[in-house]
């Protein structure tokens, strides 16, 4: 059970045979509960925000210890209650009231294309606003103009960074070839667990910061449906549920409309179902549970993983019409081995007095700012911005 946006949607959650809906919107009407787990419950959902005191005393509990209980936390955490720090559970519990959401079209890669044609006017046609960034294709070769201002090299990998002289030299390769160039600074916005190998001169306090990072798998599996006319007939586009089959949740969405982009939204139409998965071994640590997880992941195959959906949505959905032999027309899966950074107790403000591995690595060094979303604590777009905007004012404030 969760409080991600479920006030923004209509959802039904599936206790045994039945379903409920909207039920913290409805004050848990409709659910097993007794009287007194329902005014827990209420509590946890409605106790969201704090002062920076509270968000301090929270990263030094687990969240199992905040909530007493074994509530899911979800797989933005990567672990079980009992092995994340309270402050990033509480954190995933959005108010009653709070504004609705989006999801945009193609995921976060609309964030970049709208940076690159912000940054390269050519890449681009039409103007710059949401419309024709959407809708609009790039132009490539545009990018790596020689007398641009901005050039952005695709399809080369960075090996090695490390300052030289009074700049910064960066390594990379590009068509079996090895090439240099230098820099007056740099900025690594590139993961954690990147930026520890290809850094060659990262001092000993951030190298040995960087070694308390660790990570956990997630997978979000995309269902391609000829319609959704059994999610219509639960009054349902989202759906939890709590049986320890395949996930806890999935959803359709509803399609944004951006100019010429209006796709339609009608329950006898294709859409795309989504499910979330996560992967935990309660009462382990969070570095072994986000190990095992990634085991698990990764050796289990696309059919055992094919199998598992269709049962799960035959049992979720077989009694309001779901037929998967005609109604999936496919099934991808989306699978990362290192999606969510870990945060056990001490992640964000560290413990016994001493700064968290988070602080230490956000410094920086020199010519070099690390800005990865990880530094926020979640790997999501509002992270990866928030880290984009303070590295670079972070150098400028050094005069470099």
């Amino acid at each position: 059970m969760d409080g991600i946006n479920d006030t923004q949607v209509d959802v039904a959650y599936r206790f045994g045979s039945s379903w409920a809906h909207n039920i913290f919107a409805n004050k848990l009407d409709g659910t097993p509960f007794s009287e007194a787990v329902k005014r827990d419950l209420m509590k946890w959902r409605t106790t969201t925000g704090g002062n920076e005191d509270v968000r301090k005393h929270l990263d030094t509990i687990t969240y199992k210890q905040y909530i007493e209980g074994e509530l899911v936390v979800g797989l933005i955490c990567g672990a079980s209650p009992d092995a994340v720090c309270a402050r990033a559970g509480h954190s995933l519990v959005s108010p009653m009231n709070a504004r609705a959401t989006i999801s945009f079209p193609g995921g976060n890669t609309t964030f970049a294309r709208h940076l690159v044609r912000s940054l390269i006017p050519d890449s681009m046609a039409g103007d710059l606003n949401f419309a024709d960034v959407l809708n609009h294709s790039m132009n490539f070769d545009a990018l790596d103009k020689k007398d641009s201002p901005t050039r952005m090299r695709l399809n080369a990998s960075v090996i090695r960074v490390e300052h030289a002289g009074s700049g910064v030299t960066v390594t990379y390769e590009k068509n079996g070839k090895l090439h240099r160039t230098r820099a007056s600074a740099a900025v690594m916005a590139s993961a954690g667990w990147m930026n520890r190998h290809i850094v060659a001169d990262l001092p000993n306090d951030i190298r040995s910061a960087y070694d308390e990072f660790q990570y956990a798998p997630a997978m979000s599996v995309n269902v391609a449906l000829t319609n959704w006319r059994f999610l219509y007939k639960l009054e349902a586009p989202a759906v939890r549920y709590f049986d320890g089959g395949f996930g806890w949740s999935c959803n359709i969405r509803q399609n944004m409309v951006a100019g010429p982009y209006h796709p339609p939204l009608h329950p006898d139409k294709p859409t795309v179902l989504t499910f979330y998965l996560g992967l935990y071994s309660t009462g382990l640590p969070a570095a072994e549970q986000g190990k095992r997880g990634r085991e698990q992941m990764l050796a289990t195959s696309y059919a055992d993983y094919e199998q598992a959906i269709r049962k799960q949505m035959t049992m979720l959905f077989a009694d309001a019409g779901f037929n998967p032999k005609k109604d999936i027309a496919g099934i991808i899966l989306n699978r990362w081995g290192h999606a969510r950074v870990l945060q056990p107790p001490g992640f964000y403000y560290g413990r016994e007095g001493k700064p968290s591995a988070r602080e230490i690595v956000q410094r920086g060094f020199g010519r070099i700012a690390i800005a990865h979303a990880e530094l926020n604590g979640h790997q999501n777009a509002t992270g990866a911005l928030a880290q984009g905007k303070r590295a670079p004012e972070q150098l400028l404030a050094k005069e470099i």
